[in-house]
Order: structure tokens, then C-alpha cells, then sequence
């Protein structure tokens, strides 16, 4: 159950799958949260954290895949070369050989996908450091003293 919860289906969904009252999937759920953690708030993170680690694990698949280029629905072919920039044949039947190009785009979406499953888990767990702001002068290198508001006397207390 936990599992199809991290794909994302509600309690529900899943208590239709499994023949189960969607309270019943809640009780699982929670159970098995709650043997990897202790506290309440530490469940939600820990179920954001499997999502993620899921999500990276999909990601890294599509950028470990080969994507042949295709037009027309047919695999783009390129011809062998050998380091003289001479065409190999096949030593059998003599055709020249040929490789399948690599499509590009599904690799590069994948790492884009990756990196940002990525950022949300260092958020999550806390590991991005806050940028140190201070204020200076336009050049970055005098700094410049705190704000100070005057307010006038105005007979109010």
C-alpha cells in the first residue's frame, strides 16, 4: 500500500485496489510510516523523501537508456567509419555497416528532471545553506550602515 501511495494514487484509489476501506489504508500507511520514523511531521517527510528517491530512480533510468533517433517511425542509421574516414563493410555480405543515432532530448530532459528532484531533496532535507546578505555600497565592498527611520515628535504616545 505504501508503495502505491508513493506512485501518487489517494487512499482511495488504493482501497479500491485492494478491497480495503480507505481508513484501513490510512491505518497501513501510517503504521509503516511510523515503524521508519517517530514523529508525525517526520512521516510527511519521509514519504516526500521515497517519492523523491522514486522519481530520481525513474529519471536515471531515461538518462542510462538509449533513445534511437527516429523519422517516420523508423531508427536513423548513420554509416561506420573507420579512422581513415573510410566506410567499413560487413567482411560477409559486403554492405556497408551501419549505427544508430542517439537521440539526445530524452537524455537531457531526464538530467534536467533529475537535477530538479535533486533540489527538492537537499530542501527538504535542509542542505542548501542560506546566502549571507549584508548591505553594502553599489561596488559590494564598503558597507553601509543599518536603516535608521526618524519619526518626528507628534504629540502622540
Amino acid at each position: 500500500m505504501l508503495r502505491l501511495r508513493l506512485e501518487g494514487l489517494t487512499l482511495e484509489e488504493i482501497g479500491e485496489r485492494m478491497a480495503v476501506q480507505p481508513e484501513s489504508v490510512h491505518g497501513v500507511i501510517s503504521r509503516a510510516l511510523r515503524s521508519m520514523v517517530k514523529e508525525p511531521g517526520e512521516e510527511l517527510l519521509a514519504l516526500e523523501l521515497a517519492r523523491c528517491d522514486a522519481l530520481l530512480a525513474a529519471a536515471m533510468g531515461v538518462v542510462n537508456a538509449f533513445h534511437p533517433v527516429l523519422h517516420g517511425g523508423i531508427v536513423v542509421r548513420a554509416a561506420v567509419e573507420d579512422e581513415s574516414g573510410q566506410l567499413v563493410r560487413d567482411p560477409g555480405a559486403g554492405d556497408v555497416m551501419t549505427v544508430p543515432l542517439e537521440d539526445k532530448a530524452p537524455k537531457l530532459a531526464a538530467i534536467n528532471t533529475a537535477l530538479r528532484v535533486m533540489e527538492r531533496r537537499a530542501k527538504l532535507l535542509g542542505l542548501d545553506r542560506p546566502t549571507k546578505v549584508s548591505a553594502t555600497d553599489p561596488t559590494g565592498e564598503i558597507a553601509q550602515p543599518a536603516v535608521v527611520f526618524y519619526i518626528p515628535e507628534n504629540g502622540r504616545d
